[in-house]
């Protein structure tokens, strides 16, 4: 979706800075986004999957149909264009789509022979039309997190 495109739709933000794990094997509170995502080779991409329910419902939430995603090769991209320049230590990455936007700090840490450069992942934003809060996939919320489980 090209940013013209965005502007012309009624937008949704979503904005997190913490998160819960849903998947049943991984036991664990809602805590802080906080994660270092560069330098790291582990990470292939990040996605995010997002429920919705009418308000006041009683029905367990269903995912939506929107995708939301951040390889890797994207995300490195803007780091390694960023690292050497020293004027911010706060970023904002967006993937291509720009549907998803990565909030960042940066840190330099010295080491022994030389300064290093890290970078977190703090906080995330997602961007979506508001009539897709209620475009439903057909798969329940266990049938889409059994695809992650053991990854």
């Amino acid at each position: 979706m090209s940013s013209r495109e965005l502007l012309d739709k009624d937008i949704v933000q979503l904005h997190a800075s913490k998160w819960h794990s849903l998947r049943k094997d991984v036991l664990g509170v809602t805590s802080d986004v906080d994660f270092f995502l560069w330098p790291r080779m582990d990470i292939g991409r990040i996605e995010c999957i997002m429920f919705s329910r009418w308000k006041g419902e009683l029905e367990p939430y269903r995912p939506l149909q929107a995708h939301f995603h951040f390889n890797r090769d994207d995300y490195e991209h803007q780091v390694t264009s960023q690292n050497g320049q020293y004027s911010k230590d706060s970023l904002i990455f967006n993937n291509p789509e720009q549907t998803l936007f990565l909030f960042v700090d940066r840190f330099s840490i010295q080491t022994k022979s030389k300064a290093e450069t890290i970078f977190k992942l703090s906080s995330f934003c997602v961007y979506l039309p508001q009539d897709m809060l209620l475009s439903w996939q057909p798969e329940s919320i266990d049938e889409v997190l059994k695809k992650y489980q053991g990854i």
